[in-house]
């Protein structure tokens, strides 16, 4: 992070998505993509530096006119990433990756997940939770250092501040999961949100969440482009697929297990659901963020995140 005073010239536009993992999802030759906002219902074409990003969201105040600004951590491990991402996009293998390029890419995707202005608005909305709940002088002393009651610059800052610790905890998660690449089906393209690492469980549990990178039986996505989508399984989950053939070759060779229909309409719901507000696409295609929202109503308020890091050794 960097300190900086109003006289130092900063850019407005501060991307929670990053406009090189935007840029894949771009038809040939352009770079505008399809937006859908899902609390208006409203579709319109945008150039992708204008999507995915708020004013100064990188940074928070610090007081007397001064700022403490993040942007260019997050360019370093954009910086970073690049390499191995083109790398994935172009067909290399996720086990052909060197060691450090594997770490790199569990640390973009953990960083990724935590970037965004869902796990802003959660920290912000604990931080008035607490507010609520107590009187300042009735806040235990170690919840007060760690959560607050803070200022929302104050918490902005934290907030801002914990997610690349944060993000090396949810990377050495990741990096034991089974990784594969899944291709769209012809004609369909994967959508990308403005929170677009999305986890999923089939296991349902009302007493114990089952939504968190080390969860049993989790599964972790994140479009890679509007053709390829990452996938991080938990290994035991894993085994039940594998004898499958696809998942098998995507193991042995690093084939993308193809996506026929019902798959894609999955795994682009998952995008839909986990926005915040705005869901990205190559082509007018909004149709089914339509049925998700009129089948689910509540998917278009936002889906807060809680911490979804256990540290009880499950994968």
């Amino acid at each position: 992070m960097s300190q900086h005073s109003p006289s130092n010239p900063r850019p407005k536009r501060q991307h929670h998505v990053p406009q090189l993992l935007l840029r894949q999802f771009c038809a040939e030759g352009s770079d505008r993509l399809w937006v859908f906002d899902k609390h208006t219902g409203k579709i319109w074409q945008q150039a992708i530096r204008e999507i995915g990003h708020e004013k100064y969201f990188n940074e928070a105040p610090l007081g007397d006119g001064w700022f403490v600004s993040y942007e260019e951590k997050f360019q370093h491990v954009e910086n970073k990433a690049a390499p191995v991402l083109a790398k994935l996009n172009a067909g290399t293998p996720i086990y052909s990756l060197e060691a450090m390029e594997f770490v790199q890419l569990c640390y973009f995707v953990a960083v990724q997940y935590l970037r965004t202005p869902a796990f802003l608005s959660m920290n912000k909305q604990s931080n008035e939770e607490i507010r609520r709940l107590f009187p300042d002088e009735q806040i235990p002393e170690t919840i007060k250092k760690q959560v607050g009651p803070l200022t929302d610059d104050d918490a902005k800052r934290r907030s801002l501040d914990s997610i690349f610790p944060f993000a090396e905890q949810i990377a050495n998660v990741l990096v034991p999961k089974a990784w594969i690449m899944h291709k769209a089906y012809p004609k369909r393209s994967f959508y990308i949100s403005d929170t677009p690492v999305a986890l999923h469980n089939d296991i349902k549990d009302e007493l114990r969440g089952t939504i968190g990178f080390a969860v049993p039986r989790i599964r972790v996505y994140m479009p890679m482009s509007a053709t390829a989508l990452l996938a991080a399984y938990c290994p035991i989950l894993f085994q039940e697929v594998e004898g499958l053939e696809p998942f098998r070759m995507a193991r042995e060779t690093g084939e993308p297990v193809p996506s026929d229909s019902a798959n894609m309409d999955f795994y682009n719901s998952l995008q839909v659901v986990n926005a915040e507000r705005f869901v990205y696409c190559r082509d007018d295609e909004f149709e089914l963020a339509r049925r998700v929202l009129q089948n689910n109503p509540k998917a278009r308020k936002p889906k807060r995140m809680g911490s979804n890091v256990t540290t009880d050794g499950s994968a």
